[in-house]
């Protein structure tokens, strides 16, 4: 698991105007608590979960990982 900037988790979810009830469901979390850690920095996302963040978010890994600007 990487480390990533966790504010972009947040921004992407907003840009994306999808409410953390509706994301954690539709990413599969077991809780809505695990989105909210991912989103504050104090738990790293698998892979599979920057994935399907990534695609539920319309942006790319690279863009969550803080390596690609919009």
């Amino acid at each position: 698991m990487r480390q990533f900037p966790h504010n972009r988790i947040a921004q992407a979810r907003r840009d994306a105007k999808i409410a953390q009830n509706t994301a954690w469901h539709e990413l599969g979390l077991t809780s809505l608590d695990h989105l909210m850690m991912y989103e504050s920095g104090s738990l790293t996302a698998s892979e599979e979960t920057m994935r399907r963040m990534a695609a539920l978010y319309n942006v790319s890994v690279e863009y969550l990982e803080g390596e690609q600007d919009v």
